[in-house]
């Protein structure tokens, strides 16, 4: 009985390593990750941030506590649209929240991360509950655009400052993540090769994002991975997100190359009965320090 007690322990221990999120390290970097952001402090005002009949604002930063704990350095913000559900709630440490019924989305987004360079990490936690019918949209860059700084609405129009973003239109049954290109004089979306954000259970998302003028590389459970300049690399597990057979993500061109990326948000929108929901947590960032 003890033999087999022990057995059963070190598979389940196997199983929790084998779903432990991953952090790759950049070549030139002394650690993996440089900036934590804790949604467990306690440091915010309240639990929920609910919607209402017009557009609210809460940030978080060390200096002006708002609804969420603020990061250790760093400005947090959640944005409700007006008038169309849904909202905000903290637990432990974890962020929930649920996509507007309108064009307008409510919106999570982290600016001004310390330590940021033009080659950088972004790992976290996120999950889509099961929602259904609805539009969302992860997006990183610098924080020079409004985009990631107030209530300003994801469009197809050039967006100073986004250096990559993904939207989902998420349906019954996928995610159906599409990449953000250029074509002509605005942007539209291109569906990646297969969808591997999964609609039910935590994904463990490593964003690896190189916007220097070269090439740099980064080493990930003993492999290691190159980047082209001005491209982004997604991994959800060990799953590698690719468009047209690449793993090496075009960005979108809509940052000026060598400027820092220090911002990152989720958005939720167009839910019309407010089915679609998200999680986040074990929000960390890294960085390659410019010399």
């Amino acid at each position: 009985m003890r033999t087999k007690f022990l057995t059963l322990a070190i598979l389940g221990l196997a199983v929790t390593a084998a779903k432990a999120q991953t952090y790759g390290i950049w070549k030139g970097s002394t650690e993996a990750t440089s900036w934590t952001y804790d949604l467990g402090t306690g440091t915010g005002t309240g639990k929920k941030f609910n919607a209402g009949g017009e557009a609210k604002i809460s940030e978080s930063s060390k200096d002006k506590p708002g609804f969420l704990p603020f990061p250790a350095a760093g400005t947090a913000r959640v944005v409700v649209a007006p008038s169309a559900g849904a909202g905000f709630a903290l637990n432990k440490t974890t962020i929930n929240f649920g996509a507007s019924n309108s064009d307008a989305p409510n919106k999570f987004s982290v600016t001004d991360i310390p330590q940021s360079s033009p080659v950088g990490s972004l790992f976290f936690t996120l999950s889509f509950n099961d929602g259904v019918k609805g539009t969302a949209v992860l997006a990183f860059g610098n924080s020079q655009t409004s985009l990631f700084k107030n209530a300003a609405g994801y469009n197809n129009r050039k967006q100073e400052g986004l250096f990559g973003a993904i939207r989902f239109i998420v349906g019954n049954t996928y995610t159906n993540p599409e990449h953000r290109t250029l074509s002509g004089s605005s942007y539209v979306h291109k569906a990646y090769d297969t969808d591997i954000f999964d609609k039910s259970g935590n994904l463990n998302v490593e964003i690896y994002s190189n916007n220097s003028k070269e090439e740099q590389s980064f080493t990930r459970k003993g492999n290691v991975y190159t980047l082209p300049a001005q491209t982004f690399r997604i991994f959800v597990g060990d799953k590698a997100l690719k468009l047209n057979g690449s793993e090496n993500l075009p960005a979108t061109g809509e940052l000026e190359a060598n400027m820092a990326i220090d911002s990152f948000m989720i958005t939720g929108a167009s839910s019309a009965e407010n089915t679609l929901n998200f999680s986040m947590s074990n929000i960390k960032a890294g960085t390659l320090a410019q010399n």
